[in-house]
This record gives structure tokens, sequence and C-alpha cells, in this order.
């Protein structure tokens, strides 16, 4: 065997692929290069009298009181002293105080030559903290840098003595700006969402599909698209899984869910639009009428809010100084023209502004309530293949306003095939270029309906961010196409 097939031998068994060894060895047992161990939690063992150390989280120290570690991670902060010196270091499960003593003058000498946001590897005791209730620290043995930052940051991680810097220059340097705890939460909290909202529907039955993002035709509308070349042909990003949502139903599978992007090229600088986003759909057959859908969803809320406050809330309460609100079911419910009524509009045939929508959210948190669907929209707002109410000119359609925001659209779809050429016909469209889609009808669809949900903006009303761009992973807006 030679020293690039070495691995760690003990007793004739083969420890290496398991993650056990930091150093390999050959079957002669002479050593060779180090190798990190790629276990994700820390395990100690002995070779020939040797401590191997594994690393551990930050989180897991507690765990491990009395005992020698490896931790790796940013340098958050420094404070160097006379006689003692802290490094605060940070990890994806939280920061940790680490102490080095004069009296270990080579570390000691080697704190002071690290910089801001470097990554190191240290080994030392894990302690309680003898001045803090509840906290622990690391006794330093040894630091090694593994890549050394530059000393000046264009913005700063460590925010507590200095001021945020501008929206532009954040999200020009976004892999640091992520590197802040609030925003690494922010991350892990779309990493849970999409986690719960996949839990909670793969428990009532529903099948994941993956739908394409290049169309022949608009998703939508014939606006507000991204056009791009399809070899010899024009061909449009998706604004919406919509139509082939509806073609996994008329497939049979009956509930279907999908979580991926969508694009829409709307000229907008608000704080609740991007060009690009993830959207959370779902489709669901033999429903009886949208009421179906939002108790579906009025279900899903709670439970994913649930789920988030059993394993987030502490850490939303420690860095954002919120409480998560679980609603009590069911949502309340108004009609658009309740709705307009209580703001004091006439103007039934028009969609909510952003205003009347934080107005409306404003009403129902002074009853308590974060939660409102809004439902019942005139036909004029709504898409040709919403169900229509046959008594009145209004779709069997809802929007869920969360805290004065909409975050979801829902309907029953139509799914008769000559009535939807009429609805489709009745909004001055075509059939020719999305025959493709009605053909979806002839041959016997369900009653149907489903939604279509934004991450983001449930995020942003969550942690009360103020724009969705600060709620994303990477932002794109109309002047955003960097990083």
């Amino acid at each position: 065997m030679t020293a690039g097939d070495a691995c760690l031998f003990v007793g004739g068994f083969l420890l290496e692929p398991f993650g056990f060894a930091r150093y390999s060895y050959n079957k002669d047992q002479s050593k060779v290069a180090p190798r990190l161990s790629n276990r994700p939690y820390g395990l100690n063992i002995k070779l020939n009298g040797v401590k191997m150390l594994s690393r551990i989280y930050i989180k897991e120290v507690p765990e491990h009181v009395g005992e020698q570690v490896l931790l790796k991670g940013f340098v958050h902060a420094l404070r160097i002293q006379g006689s003692v010196s802290f490094l605060i270091l940070r990890d994806v499960t939280g920061t940790i105080q680490n102490v080095i003593v004069k009296s270990n003058a080579e570390t000691f000498a080697y704190v002071k030559t690290l910089s801001l946001e470097s990554t190191v590897e240290i080994v030392g005791l894990a302690k309680k903290d003898p001045t803090r209730e509840g906290r622990y620290e690391v006794e330093v043995e040894t630091i090694k840098a593994l890549a050394m930052s530059e000393p000046e940051l264009p913005i700063a991680v460590n925010e507590k003595n200095e001021v945020e810097a501008a929206t532009d220059i954040r999200h020009q340097y976004r892999f640091l700006d992520l590197r802040k705890p609030k925003n690494m939460l922010i991350m892990k909290l779309s990493s849970a969402f999409d986690r719960y909202y996949r839990e909670y529907l793969f428990n009532q039955g529903f099948v994941e599909v993956h739908t394409p993002k290049t169309m022949p035709t608009p998703s939508e509308s014939s606006s507000d698209l991204f056009e791009v070349k399809y070899f010899d042909r024009p061909a449009y990003l998706a604004q919406s899984p919509q139509l082939y949502k509806q073609m996994a139903i008329a497939a049979g599978l009956e509930k279907v869910l999908e979580v991926g992007p969508i694009f829409r090229a709307e000229k907008s600088f608000t704080s609740r639009h991007a060009t690009e986003c993830t959207s959370y759909d779902v489709e669901m057959a033999f429903i009886k009428d949208h009421n179906d859908i939002m108790e579906l969803e009025e279900n899903l809320i709670v439970y994913i809010l649930t789920k988030i406050k059993e394993n987030y809330g502490d850490e939303i309460k420690a860095i954002y100084g919120l409480d998560v609100n679980v609603p009590s079911l069911p949502f309340p419910r108004i009609t658009m023209a309740e709705a307009k009524k209580l703001l004091g509009s006439t103007d039934y045939e028009s969609d909510l502004t952003s205003e009347e929508e934080k107005a409306l959210g404003e009403y129902f948190e002074k009853q308590g309530q974060d939660f409102v669907f809004l439902t019942d929209f005139p036909i004029s707002v709504r898409p040709f293949y919403h169900k229509y109410y046959t008594d009145k000119p209004c779709t069997k359609s809802a929007d869920l306003i969360y805290r004065g925001l909409e975050i979801t659209t829902l309907a029953q779809r139509e799914e008769r095939y000559d009535v939807l050429v009429e609805q489709l016909k009745a909004k001055g469209l075509g059939t020719k270029d999305i025959q493709w889609y009605l053909d979806f009808f002839r041959y016997g669809m369900p009653p149907h309906g489903g939604w279509g949900l934004g991450g983001a903006r449930f995020i942003m009303k969550l942690l009360g961010i103020e724009h969705i761009r600060d709620a994303m992973f990477i932002y794109r807006g109309v002047n955003n196409l960097n990083p």
C-alpha cells in the first residue's frame, strides 16, 4: 500500500473510512501526512498512547467539561491583555470564549498575530465559566491558524461597537454579512422552513415534483417575463410552476408539492419584491372548494411555527428579542368586499394596495391575530384558470396575509375544459400558444386547487425584517445581479 492509499489500522481493523483517524498510517505503522476526521461529532481515541482528537462544535462543549477538546471556527473577537488574552471563537452553532494565559508563552505570543475572521483550530480544556452562570469557556493549550484573514474587513462581522455598513456594501460582501449570528439564524430558519414544510406535507401523503423552469409560454401574464433564447426559438423563465402542477393532477398524482425558484421581471423597487425567489407550492385533487386549501395551509403554518418555536425559539429570543407566536385555529377569514368596506374603500374591482394590506394586518393584529385569509377576489384581478362563483362575479380564491403582508395566493381551479376555454377567451387570450396546457383537461380532471407561498416573506414577518433582500441567501432585484 502506498502513502496515497494510507489508512489507520488498529488491531487489523481499518478505521479511517469511518472518520476515526486524525493521522493516517501504513500497514507497517509508519505515519504519513495528517488527515482530518470526517466525523461530524467528536471522538477521542488513543494510538500508541497518543490521544487523537476529533473536532466538536461549540454547542457540544457543555458535554465535554473537564476534557481536552478540539474546536474550529472563525475569530469573532480578540482582547489582548497583560497577563491573559481572550479569543471569541464562532462556528455555525454559536460562540465561546477561549482563555490564553501568559504562562503559555508560545500560544500567548501567537494569538497576537491573529486577525479577526481568520479561521483557526484550538485545542484546550473545556471548563465552566467561573464568572458567568451557565456559560462555558476553553482554557487554550494550542492555536493554529488555518487561513489568515486580511486585517482590514470591508464590513464588520462583529458589530458590537460598530455601525452597520450600508446595504449595498453589505450585499456586495454577502459572504461576510452572512457570518453575523443574526443572519446565520435567518439561513437556519429558511432551511428549517423547507424541512418542516416538506415534513408536514409528506405526512399528509403529498408527492414532491420538480417542474421545468424554461417554458414555451408564460405561466401567468405575458408581462413581467424573462425571455431567453432556446436554440432557434424564444422561451421564458417560469413565473410559477402553476401549469405543470396542474399537469401533475391530471396525471393522477392527486397531492403534489414543489419547492423551487420562480422569476418575475418586475421593475419593482419595493421592500417585498425580488426578481428571483423560492416558491413553496401545493396542488391537491378532489377538493370540495378553496376552503379545503385554506384549511390545509393554516394547519401547515401552525405546524411549521410550532416546530420553529420548539427548536429555534430560544435563539430567536436571544438574537432578535422576539417570541415565536403560534396562532390558534382557524385563521380569520374576510371577503375582499368586506375588507374594502372595513378600510373605507369603494373600489371593489381592484386588489388591495400594499398600504391596505398593512392596514388590514394591523386591524387583525389588534385582535391578537397574525394571520388572516382575504377571500373572494373579483374575477378582474385573478387568472383565467381560477374557479368562478356561479352567483357572484368573484373567484374561489384567497390570499393569506401575515402581519400585513400577503405571503400566499391560493385558489380552486377550473377543471372543466369547455368552461376553462370560455374563461380564457373572456380574458382576451387565445388558445393556440397554450393548447398544450388545455389538453390536460380534455381527458378527465379532478376538482383541484393549490397555492404558491413566499418563504422569504414568511421569514421577513417572523423576524420583523424590513426588506426581503435580508431574508434571502442572495437577493436578485432590478439592479442586483452580483454576487
